[in-house]
């Protein structure tokens, strides 16, 4: 299956996601919205795509002008795909990107001095319907772990299942929220 970065220097140019894809791949009608929201918030940006699955929103942001995007996907078969996808991009020598196969609550407590204009979040939507507002919840912990690297004006947009309630997460309030096809894409600020 191939999907398609929808703007910018690297528009039109596509990246595999596995068949059996282990997370769902945020599709080309919910990316565009999303990335149509920030406008010319992107350009210069320091982003995070916790979760990032095939590197799609990640990709996309480095297509559009952030100037440094940080992808992490704990999935060793997810992340084979991850860094094929950045090497048919030519990307694997771009300094403006890195990738780690971590799980995002790990590598967030490790590297402590981390902060992000944008972080984009799409964790599995079968952890979000699992998800209950409680401490030892990993999926809570990561979100509000989160919201601790998030610059001042930053903003953090969560990918959601549709039917499922938004979290609250610790320190951020929820700005809007807008219903694509079974999923629910939320802005925090």
């Amino acid at each position: 299956m191939k999907l398609r970065i929808i703007a910018g220097e690297l528009k039109g140019r596509s990246i595999d996601v596995p068949r059996k894809f282990s997370a769902h791949p945020m599709g080309e009608r919910i990316r565009s919205a999303l990335f149509n929201s920030l406008a010319g918030g992107m350009q210069d940006a320091s982003v995070l795509d916790a979760f990032g699955g095939s590197g799609a929103c990640g990709l996309e942001a480095l297509s559009r002008g952030a100037s440094n995007v940080l992808i992490l996907e704990k999935d060793r078969s997810v992340f084979r795909y991850l860094n094929k996808n950045i090497k048919g991009l030519n990307l694997d020598e771009d300094e403006r990107i890195h990738i780690s196969k971590a799980p995002t609550l790990n590598y967030l407590k490790t590297e402590k001095n981390l902060s992000f204009d944008i972080i984009i979040c799409d964790p599995p939507y079968e952890l979000a319907e699992k998800m209950k507002a409680e401490d030892d919840n990993q999926l809570f912990k990561t979100l509000n772990i989160l919201a601790t690297k998030l610059n001042k004006n930053g903003v953090l947009i969560l990918s959601w299942p549709e039917k499922t309630d938004l979290p609250n997460i610790s320190n951020l309030k929820l700005n809007k929220e807008k219903t694509y096809a079974g999923a629910r894409l939320a802005w925090y600020v």
